[in-house]
């Protein structure tokens, strides 16, 4: 390529940060040359996958974004240089400037042509680049609006969509970008490189800015990358593991927790960066913190970071499978893309195939298995774990992870296959063909996997010289691998840097067939090897989900759900004995709506429905409505159901409905000041229903909701309320005639406190199924404290329940019955 030249309105513009590259901005005339890798991959070159759910995922995901008109791409940037603006406004988060995902929009589009060959999509990136490029400001600014949020991100995606049209399409404009684009950035965004702290996601620069030096040949690149690397961070996993990685560097303080996506994100910076420079550093600190992370944070699928963070703490990760609340752990489409690009340079910096087994977890349970995303921009954002049940939504309209979902599933395509001087390495096992016209090989990959543990390598053309062929020997293997050529057995076992080998001189119509075992029936996988739940199930790479209204593990130990598990043939789904429907299937076929159970936990709560608008605020432990309302709605199995909330001083009354019975109102306000937003616990049970499975629905604006459980008969320590029933900070009330409050306590005595009033009634006292007489609670003026003592009864348990009678004395206006509390004497 030519040089890129600086001009002197491009230097002008950007003032003081031309002084930043002035030392080192040359206009390269060739690509830098990078530092040998032991791997090479394919760049989608050659490559293209043959049907199969994972192609048919790719040309839904390329079909949907090259539907979205060019103008409504554009119309902000052309709004904002003054330009004539057709099309209409996309929404979102896109409309709104806020982590806009059009860089990475771009990306994905010109990697779906290196990964299809379609012309469209090479189209769309032309006009895209074109109408980007003539809306730079002359002061160089370039983003959608004039108020990004977050001009660190904005260009670093920016950086990565016209740098990937470029080298994957040949679009001159998108070349052409670059230079004013970096410009910019260098005089205007914030060095303020704090640990985990400072601009957003500062940290994450250097690998476009290194992708860009070795393309370009440009040291301006290189140098202007070397500002941004997150050495405090990336320390932490070099020279060896063992590190106290949460420690701030700065200070020894212990970090709170770590924003996840973006921190494994920025770890694609040590795979750039050693390309770029050469210094083991780079490779060494990336192998460790791979496996850190991911030994220390990702769940059985391999996603991790519920609610985007990494924790110190792994209990704590296991209680957000738990709650009936938690339904955000992993942040799906940008967390699959972090994980395949560290693979993959791993994959080629070291050669050892086990890097690809984190990847392949992405491909099936990550991205792979997301559902498809909606017309309004909607996105599968968070999978859902929760070992109360899960189902797949779509939320976030034009988010972050609308850009990163076509780069991540265009990526397929380059992550089947690698290479090295007459060696082909399997890493995934897609159906797949592979043109390597400069080895003279071509190939074909025939498979149903995961469905079945079958590989079938054909060679359609052949070199004159031995090729060794080498796939994956992945760590889910259950059993030894056998391969057989033509038909013959032929011996292979994993080398030192876990691949399988089979060398030889290939003829044309050679086929290598491997089988790589994962198992007869589904592994118990552990999230926390301290403790026996929660347990998921998997099969190979594959993650299985039980499709069922309650937790199974609640009636039948998981051992033994999976030793009544029988496989349907050539599938992955089991059923329960030799017929009947399928109740365990991938997590990728659940289609969204559908519930199901990724943890087996006998300890998992009633799982909990929301609509309407919820924020979860998982440090102090609840979700809460918004001003518009909003339903929560739970299916338990019991004959009482226990639910806590928080109160708040700008809290509303929740109405409570048991099988579509109205109960009461829950008044959760409370006047104390709560600047932090932690709340005050409370709760209540909800008693005396029949034994069976019965569902509970809450619905008000600005309620909270902390837990959900069901009770039994034996349900002790807590008040129960049955009938209708009213509650508030102070009190319990009804004037429901058979309403009945009681509770189980400990000692020789019950007191029960309560208030008089001007309209309270006649309660009728019970204690351990004997009435013990009667209590009116009627006074002439409204709230005056009383209380009723129970003694002699004993030392032990014993339960005393009030019944409101629907009686009162001639003076009361009505017949309420009230509670306070009741505690043991």
């Amino acid at each position: 390529m030519t040089g890129f030249r600086i001009s002197r309105r491009c230097a002008l513009a950007a003032g003081a940060g031309a002084a930043i590259l002035a030392t080192s901005w040359r206009s390269g005339s060739a690509s830098a040359a990078a530092a040998p890798a032991v791997l090479d991959v394919f760049d989608y070159q050659g490559v293209r996958l043959l049907p199969s759910r994972w192609r048919a995922q790719q040309d839904a995901v390329l079909d949907y974004y090259l539907a979205v008109p060019t103008d409504s791409y554009l119309r902000g940037f052309r709004v904002r240089a003054g330009r004539p603006a057709p099309g209409a406004e996309l929404g979102g988060w896109y409309s709104a400037d806020f982590f806009n995902p059009f860089g990475q929009i771009v990306s994905g589009l010109a990697r779906f042509y290196a990964a299809t060959g379609r012309q469209d999509a090479k189209d769309k990136v032309h006009a895209l680049a074109a109408g980007f490029r003539e809306c730079i400001a002359p002061d160089l600014f370039f983003f959608y609006s004039d108020r990004p949020n977050a001009t660190h991100y904005g260009y670093d995606k920016m950086l990565c969509g016209m740098l990937d049209a470029w080298l994957y399409c040949g679009d001159t404009n998108a070349r052409d970008a670059l230079t004013p684009i970096t410009f910019w950035a260098a005089a205007n965004l914030s060095q303020d490189t704090r640990y985990n702290s400072g601009p957003a996601e500062w940290y994450t620069l250097s690998e476009n800015l290194y992708r860009a030096y070795l393309a370009t040949g440009n040291t301006g690149y290189r140098d202007f990358a070397r500002i941004w690397e997150y050495r405090g961070f990336w320390d932490h996993f070099h020279p060896a593991p063992g590190e106290d990685w949460f420690a701030d560097p700065t200070n020894g303080e212990q970090v709170w927790w770590y924003h996840a996506y973006s921190h494994v994100n920025s770890l694609s910076g040590l795979g750039a960066g050693f390309l770029a420079n050469g210094d083991e550093y780079y490779r060494a600190a990336l192998g460790v913190a791979y496996d850190t992370i991911r030994g220390a944070q990702s769940f059985a699928t391999g996603g991790y970071g519920p609610y985007e963070m990494m924790l110190k703490d792994r209990s704590t990760l296991a209680g957000l499978l738990r709650t009936a609340y938690s339904r955000n752990h992993f942040e799906t489409q940008c967390g699959s893309w972090a994980v395949f690009k560290a693979c993959k340079y791993l994959l080629r910096l070291t050669g050892d195939a086990r890097f690809g087994d984190w990847a392949e977890q992405m491909l099936y349970n990550g991205v792979g298995a997301s559902m498809q995303s909606l017309p309004d921009g909607r996105v599968q954002y968070y999978s859902d774990y929760n070992s109360r049940g899960g189902v797949k939504v779509a939320t976030s309209p034009w988010s972050c992870c609308s850009g990163t979902r076509p780069q991540a599933v265009a990526d397929y395509t380059d992550m089947v296959f690698l290479r090295a001087p007459g060696e082909l390495y399997v890493n995934l096992f897609l159906p797949s063909t592979v043109d390597w016209a400069a080895a003279g090989v071509r190939a074909r990959l025939e498979t149903t996997f995961p469905e079945s543990d079958v590989m079938r390598l054909t060679i359609e053309r052949a070199p004159a010289t031995a090729l060794a062929v080498k796939l994956r020997a992945p760590g889910w293997l259950a059993a030894a691998p056998t391969a057989r050529v033509n038909g013959a057995g032929v011996p292979i076992a994993a080398d030192a840097r876990h691949w399988l080998t089979v060398s030889r001189v290939w003829r044309v119509n050679d086929v290598l067939e491997v089988t790589l075992p994962t198992g007869a029936r589904p592994r118990l996988v552990r999230f926390d090897p301290a403790t026996p739940y929660p347990v998921a199930l998997a099969q190979g790479p594959v993650t299985l989900a039980y499709g069922a209204t309650i937790n199974p593990a609640r009636t039948t130990p998981p051992q033994s759900i999976v030793d009544s598990l029988q496989r349907i043939p050539g599938t992955l789904d089991y059923r329960i004995g030799a017929t009947g429907a399928a109740v365990v299937r991938p997590y990728y076929a659940y289609q969204p709506g559908e519930r199901y159970f990724l943890y087996l936990d006998p300890a998992a709560g009633p799982g909990v429905a929301y609509t309407g608008t919820w924020g979860d605020n998982w440090i102090w432990g609840y979700t809460r409505s918004d001003a518009a309302g909003g339903a929560a709605e739970a299916e338990f199995e019991g004959t009482g159901i226990r639910w806590e909330w928080r109160q708040f001083n700008d809290a509303g009354v929740a109405r409570v409905e048991i099988d579509g019975r109205f109960i009461g109102t829950v008044d959760q306000f409370n006047p104390a000041e709560d600047p932090w937003r932690v709340g005050i616990a409370a709760g209540a049970q909800f008693t005396g229903l029949s034994a069976g499975r019965h569902r509970i629905k809450i619905t008000g604006a600005n309620i909270s909701l902390h837990d959900i459980q069901s009770l039994g008969p034996e349900a002790a320590g807590q008040v129960g309320y049955s009938g209708p029933w009213n509650l508030n900070m102070h009190l319990a009330y009804t004037n429901s005639t058979g309403s009945a409050a009681e509770i189980e306590l400990q000692g020789s005595g019950i007191r029960w406190k309560w208030q008089r009033f001007d309209d309270a009634g006649i309660a009728r006292v019970e204690i351990d199924g004997r009435v013990v007489g009667t209590v009116d609670q009627y006074g002439p003026q409204r709230g005056v404290p009383a209380q009723s003592d129970f003694t002699g009864l004993g030392a032990g348990r014993h339960r005393i329940r009030v019944v409101c009678t629907g009686t009162k004395q001639a003076a009361s206006a009505n017949t309420y019955l009230n509670v306070q509390a009741f505690e043991p004497l």
